[in-house]
């Protein structure tokens, strides 16, 4: 068996159920028996490939991509032991989580410029690990916010994931600007930096990313 995975965080999976073997890197998707998708694109399959999308809109989305995507490549029993050790993870680290407080309200950013702050699935991982997002209601997509839109949300905690390569620059030049310095997160001091594709690619990645935040809100 052959697969194409045009998506990162379909190969995130392939990786974690133990498929690497299986992937074509010869970048001929036509030749492949399953193809990984994030978005549908104008591709080239074959007439009997099995095409999957990995977009998921929340972390249960994530869990059940681990099981398709295990499924089609014929490793259904590993990527049911993945997911179930996945979600215990996820339930654990949701214990940290006091359900009786009102949680601080958290922006979790995927572009600097402009600002953008991060939908699909990060909301509601905001949600579970005790927070009140800033931008998109769990499950729609990111949403371009300006400096006073941001300022105007008050987040108590802010949280910058972007994969730009000049996102060091970005972050020195806007630590420069007055809204910055009214954020309620930078004023108590309490801005993170994530890098390495954290919150951005929907895989098993993402129980860690939880774990992290779940934990860092309710210190």
């Amino acid at each position: 068996m052959r697969v194409a995975s045009l998506t990162p965080a379909g190969t995130d999976i392939l990786e974690a159920i133990g498929g690497l073997g299986l992937l074509d890197t010869s970048g001929h998707a036509a030749d492949a028996d399953v193809v990984l998708l994030g978005e549908p694109q104008a591709a080239r399959f074959g007439p009997s490939a099995t095409v999957v999308f990995v977009h998921p809109r929340s972390i249960e989305d994530v869990l059940d991509d681990i099981v398709r995507v295990g499924e089609a490549c014929g490793l259904a029993a590993a990527a049911d032991r993945v997911m179930v050790a996945l979600r215990a993870r996820y339930c654990d680290a949701q214990n940290a989580v006091n359900a009786f407080v009102d949680g601080p309200t958290v922006a979790v950013l995927t572009a600097l410029n402009p600002l953008q702050a991060a939908g699909f699935w990060v909301p509601g991982m905001v949600v579970a690990a005790g927070g009140r997002p800033v931008g998109p209601p769990p499950g729609d997509p990111p949403r371009v916010m300006t400096p006073d839109q941001l300022a105007q949300a008050r987040p108590d905690r802010l949280v910058v994931a972007t994969a730009e390569a000049t996102a060091a620059a970005q972050i020195e030049a806007i630590r420069k600007t007055p809204w910055w310095s009214r954020l309620p997160a930078v004023k108590q001091g309490r801005v993170a930096v994530r890098g390495g594709g954290a919150f951005t690619r929907p895989g098993p990645r993402l129980i860690e990313d939880f774990e992290w935040l779940a934990a860092w809100l309710n210190r």
